[in-house]
């Protein structure tokens, strides 16, 4: 106990922490998750955009700057959910097409031809079964998009639709609640990346670094 000037006895005083509200803070996240053969690809209700690179069996994913690679792919299902969304879809092969010019794009396609360039240069591999099973090497690829609420685009490379060449990969492609279909050049164009709200932590602008 402590005493005041009259020599009273006064109670200590009580320290009552207390937890301040923040304001609500929305965060565009796109999960990712392998399931067997089958690639899910799940958005929010923000405006995500996700990059996806795809040689046969072999898929890079770059979401919000999380770039992995999954193997033995058949199918991939991508479900966009609510706000202005973008997929940025690239199919190669053994002979691959030249890098995006954006490095959203182009850093999932490097790390995607890392692994096709080991298997190239190592063709011995296909000779074991479990390997040859996770290449897919001329195998067709499935791939569902459905862009949920708001407009929705999927932008792809001439090879998505229309493949050059026999070492291309085949796609057979399903789009639902998407608007725009174009090719994967227009996402540099500063009114297209204005509109689809591409920032950072889920798309880098033209000219811009890790």
């Amino acid at each position: 106990m402590n005493r005041n000037q009259n020599r009273r006895e006064v109670s200590p005083r009580k320290f009552l922490p207390q937890l301040e509200v923040l304001e609500d803070r929305c965060c565009p996240s796109v999960t990712v998750q392998q399931h067997g053969d089958d690639l899910r690809i799940k958005g929010d209700d923000g405006p995500d955009v996700v990059a996806v690179v795809a040689t046969f069996g072999i898929v890079t994913v770059n979401a919000n700057n999380q770039i992995n690679t999954y193997f033995g792919i058949e199918n991939i299902d991508i479900d966009l959910k609510g706000g202005n969304d973008a997929v940025i879809f690239e199919t190669e092969g053994a002979m691959p097409p030249t890098l995006d010019p954006n490095p959203f794009v182009q850093n999932a396609q490097m790390q995607n031809r890392m692994f096709v360039n080991f298997i190239l240069a190592n063709p011995f591999l296909l000779q074991n079964k479990g390997i040859a099973d996770l290449v897919r090497f001329g195998e067709e690829l499935n791939v569902e998009v459905d862009g949920g609420r708001g407009l929705d685009a999927f932008f792809a490379n001439v090879d998505t639709v229309f493949p050059t060449t026999p070492f291309t990969t085949r796609v057979d492609l399903d789009l639902d609640d998407v608007e725009f279909l174009a090719p994967t050049s227009f996402i540099n164009a500063p009114m297209v990346t204005n509109f689809f709200n591409f920032q950072p932590p889920n798309f880098l602008a033209p000219g811009t670094t890790m």
